[in-house]
């Protein structure tokens, strides 16, 4: 197992961080549909997860 200090300050690419909820796709939608102005904030966080 690698020490701390090893990892610490490496940089991960965005599609192998693990603590991701959305895919780019999935967040490209939730704006798009946002900035319609048909849907709020809470209704999209409902609805889409």
């Amino acid at each position: 197992m690698p020490y701390k200090f090893e990892y610490e300050n490496m940089k991960m690419k965005e599609e192998d961080k693990r603590n991701r909820k959305l895919t780019d796709e999935q967040r490209q939608e939730i704006r798009e549909l946002y900035a319609t102005g048909k849907y709020s904030q809470r209704g999209l966080a409902k609805n889409i997860m």
